[in-house]
């Protein structure tokens, strides 16, 4: 859907002119990447002189509270701490140009500088190319080291996980895994189940040694924590870098977390044999100029935990969005292929 005039079709929160920053007298095209029922992206054009583009998230007005306004918040508050840090120039992710809150924390709105000219979604890329797939490895390994050794003790204190957030999330894992084994015992071979509910108390360990390793702050970065191949934007140039959006999920950590989902829970088994090789490009692009000791067979040892971990995706895909056996059911199929080929039974903490 596209408006040519500064009318639009949705209500909202905040005035455009106002979000963009420019004249109330300047035209406006808009164009609707989603909604109305989710979470409005909008790409807007400031026409005629100043011939600028925007990558606009919003809410319509009086959007009920729920998921899409705690994760637009949280994005929110993603761009004031890389505000806080200074990054120059921002790595590998899109520019914030201008952001709102309501003084009712009801709506948001963030402002991103528009990329379109130079990068291109993953609609239109082969994947069955390896060069996509470290181009997006590269940006997160860029990420993740600019940040690295850079966060202080009580911007830690503040943002990470700590033992008490572990039991809840172990809780509510259990909970979920309970509810999914009962609604589908009729149609899933109870081996399944039964390596879910081992490998429960395994993550409960993983998630316990991340809180101090975390602490340690040797390691620790940020995360995107949802970095699969549709939240990544790719060069038209061949010396041209990814960039990473939507960052609704972020947290604090280490790095080589962010592959399981990009890596461990979206490669089919003709690209699985190049999943070694691949985290082993992240590892060497990640250490690069880095003064530290992590090692490579601690990293793999690292990915390996973080692929036990992708057995509960569809769980949450259940669980959590609703989704249908139809739509998690290749999702499991290759988390239980890829926890196989790694041998995730001889991981241990």
């Amino acid at each position: 859907m596209q408006k040519n005039n500064n009318e639009f079709a949705y209500p909202l929160a905040f005035q455009l002119h106002e979000m963009l920053g420019v004249p109330e007298t300047t035209p406006l095209k808009v164009e609707v990447l989603s909604g109305p029922t989710t979470a409005l992206t909008l790409n807007v054009c400031a026409l005629g002189d100043i011939n600028r583009s925007f990558f606009v998230k919003t809410l319509r007005k009086g959007t009920p509270h729920g998921s899409h306004l705690n994760l637009g918040l949280r994005e929110v508050r993603f761009y004031d701490l890389m505000e806080s840090l200074s990054p120059d120039p921002y790595p590998n992710i899109p520019r914030c140009i201008n952001r709102f809150v309501s003084e009712d924390q009801g709506n948001y709105c963030l402002v991103l500088e528009d990329l379109s000219n130079t990068h291109i979604s993953h609609r239109a890329m082969n994947f069955e190319d390896l060069r996509p797939w470290k181009a997006a490895l590269a940006a997160l390994a860029y990420f993740h080291r600019h940040f690295t050794q850079r966060l202080s003790k009580q911007q830690i204190r503040e943002l990470a996980d700590d033992y008490d957030d572990v039991e809840r999330y172990i809780i509510k894992l259990t909970q979920a895994f309970e509810k999914f084994q009962s609604d589908h015992e009729d149609i899933l071979d109870d081996s399944i189940f039964l390596l879910m509910k081992r490998s429960i108390p395994l993550i409960r360990a993983f998630e316990l040694e991340k809180v101090d390793r975390t602490y340690q702050n040797e390691l620790t970065t940020l995360l995107h924590r949802d970095a699969h191949l549709r939240n990544f934007l790719y060069p038209r140039s061949e010396d041209g870098h990814a960039v990473i959006v939507d960052w609704q999920f972020w947290g604090l950590g280490m790095g080589i977390f962010d592959l399981r989902h990009l890596l461990g829970s979206a490669m089919g088994p003709e690209l699985r044999p190049h999943q070694r090789s691949l985290v082993r490009y992240y590892f060497e692009c990640y250490t690069d100029g880095l003064q530290t000791d992590y090692s490579w067979t601690d990293c793999w040892e690292d990915y390996r935990k973080g692929v036990i971990d992708n057995l509960f995706m569809p769980v949450w895909q259940y669980t959590g969005f609703g989704w249908p056996y139809e739509r998690w059911c290749d999702t499991l199929q290759a988390a239980l292929e890829n926890y196989a080929a790694l041998d995730c039974d001889q991981v241990l903490i």
